[in-house]
């Protein structure tokens, strides 16, 4: 037999934690830091498509928006997250967030 068995084998201290407590961490995110999750590792990805984090989101950035269509959690961009980038790309960016500058600042050394 070569190599640990599968109880020997030691798993990210993220892996362990329970899906709802994923869950409920990631809700208290903003969009950027949200997506920046769920593209570091497909198990926040999973877990904020099977919450309503970017609901959550969507509601917090943009309170007027109607909720239209529904959540849709096989899919990569589906459901809340589709809404929300659609709303940012029509009102120019995320309401409340300072544009980046197009160039550096001068450098004062």
């Amino acid at each position: 037999r070569n190599g640990p068995s599968p109880s020997e084998v030691e798993l990210p201290l993220l892996q362990l934690l329970h899906i709802w407590l994923v869950q409920e961490i990631l809700s208290f995110l903003d969009a950027l830091s949200l997506a920046r999750c769920e593209a570091a590792w497909s198990s926040f990805l999973a877990a904020a498509d099977a919450s309503q984090a970017w609901s959550r989101v969507l509601a917090h950035d943009f309170p007027g928006a109607e909720r239209s269509g529904s959540d849709d959690p096989g899919g990569a961009m589906g459901g809340s997250r589709a809404r929300y980038a659609e709303r940012v790309r029509a009102a120019g960016g995320v309401p409340g967030r300072r544009p980046r500058p197009e160039v550096a600042p001068a450098s004062k050394g």
